[in-house]
């Protein structure tokens, strides 16, 4: 499902197009915003639950390796 564009234009700006876990960022840079808190578990589209990884640390979180709350 895709976020609503203000959504995720707040997150990427509050998060100044970088990584939130490891800082990274140009604007060339494969960037994603991921929900902290699943939809299917109750998460919602709002920018508290919203968190803006690059591809590699969303490849870190989805395989379980590191968590929402390493980066928060």
């Amino acid at each position: 499902m895709k976020l609503p564009r203000c959504a995720a234009l707040t997150g990427a700006i509050s998060a100044r197009h970088r990584c939130m876990m490891c800082g990274y960022g140009e604007f060339l840079v494969c960037l994603e915003l991921l929900h902290i808190v699943a939809k299917k578990k109750g998460g919602k589209d709002s920018v508290e639950n919203l968190i803006l990884l690059c591809c590699n640390c969303r490849r870190a979180l989805l395989r379980g390796r590191v968590t929402p709350k390493d980066v928060l």
